[in-house]
């Protein structure tokens, strides 16, 4: 019984963190950027239902001690699974409402989950690359890699913007075969 409880309070203390995160880390606009790339908000529908995946199993556990077996294995199976789904669904929503890309006339900003920026000049862009069934763009700067993927829309106009401020000689090809990808009629566009 007592696992079930650790693992109600980590995921209380994992959500309650999250929330908190949310609402001092979200990126807040300034006017000046040029296109804002963030995760499909649809996502956060799937982080939610693993929080209420994680407290539903431990309910199922506490009003029904037989589910998944009587023995203390199965309180331990219960619980971290339960911890499993709560954890993973605080960190969803995380990234669904903090984690953004950024342009900007002379830089483009990544924000990570947790709040942090890393900031990077257009210029200092050395690589650019994709693959071939995926529309995630990776750029390559001073020995540190940055992935960027997102919505239709706000991604096209990251990926339009980085073709203009990237040196030709290093992403144009690339970068323009993404975009036309991206752009093309037959893509949903949501």
């Amino acid at each position: 019984m007592m696992q079930l409880i650790l693992s109600f309070i980590a995921i209380t203390l994992f959500l309650v963190i999250s929330i908190v995160l949310i609402v001092r880390k979200r990126y807040r606009k300034d006017g000046r950027e040029l296109a804002i790339v963030s995760e499909i908000p649809e996502t956060m529908v799937f982080g939610c239902m693993l929080v209420i995946v994680g407290y539903a199993l431990l309910l199922a556990k506490y009003y029904n001690p037989s589910v998944a077996g009587n023995d203390l294995s199965s309180y331990n199976f219960v619980a971290i699974l339960a911890a499993i789904c709560g954890i993973s669904g605080s960190q969803i929503l995380l990234s669904t409402f903090v984690k953004k890309a950024v342009a900007y006339p002379d830089r483009f900003v990544v924000i990570t989950m947790f709040g942090f920026k890393r900031e990077f000049s257009w210029r200092s862009v050395t690589e650019v690359k994709t693959t071939p069934i995926s529309l995630r763009v990776t750029f390559t700067v001073s020995n540190e890699s940055v992935s960027i993927n997102g919505r239709g829309k706000e991604y096209g106009e990251f990926i339009r913007t980085a073709r203009e401020k990237i040196p030709a000689t290093v992403g144009s090809d690339v970068l323009g075969r993404l975009y036309n990808r991206i752009t093309k009629p037959g893509i949903i566009k949501l």
